[in-house]
């Protein structure tokens, strides 16, 4: 059964127990379902609610794409659910998933036993970080007009503040970003 909700990868849903995801773009790197093989288990370490990993498969030898199957978790997506909720229902779920974010970011790299590199923080992590915020707010800067100059400026003072610090200064964690 195909599932809904997803937004880059078709996923399925396999005798009612398993979720198989394949990469919709084929760019070969199969870095994305690399690194959540990664991240299941250590989000199951620290009772954040994660699937099992059965298998990963970046050979496309079977099919034309890299896949992932995955244990299917209970509940409903949070997409659809969110609608039916009131609104203290509605602010109840907003505070545990931000507890669970919490806890994502409570990992630091030292957590990650594996392809440290994959999460972008090997020896360059902060000049990639830096490169990639500002060129995503310089995107930003030009298609919205509606930022308050004293926001443009507090950004762009954290932005100067943060990149005078030495790697050695600043201890990588985990962010979600897609």
């Amino acid at each position: 059964k195909e599932l809904s909700g997803g937004f880059a990868n078709p996923a399925f849903l396999v005798n009612g127990k398993y979720v198989v995801r394949f990469h919709a773009v084929n760019d070969n790197s199969g870095d994305r379902f690399t690194r959540e093989s990664i991240l299941y288990p250590l989000f199951q370490n620290i009772n954040i609610p994660a699937p099992q990993l059965i298998t990963l498969d970046l050979s496309q030898e079977l099919v034309p794409y890299h896949y992932i199957v995955i244990t299917c978790l209970e509940g409903e997506a949070l997409s659809s659910a969110w609608l039916k909720l009131s609104e203290n229902s509605g602010s109840k779920l907003a505070r545990q998933t931000g507890l669970i974010l919490k806890e994502i970011h409570s990992l630091k790299s030292k957590d990650i036993p594996e392809r440290l590199d994959l999460f972008k923080a090997d020896e360059n992590w902060k000049e990639t970080f830096l490169k990639e915020f500002e060129e995503s707010y310089e995107k930003f800067n030009l298609h919205n007009n509606d930022l308050e100059d004293e926001d443009r400026e507090s950004i762009e003072e954290t932005l100067d503040a943060y990149s005078n610090l030495d790697n050695d200064d600043l201890e990588v964690g985990l962010l979600h970003y897609d």
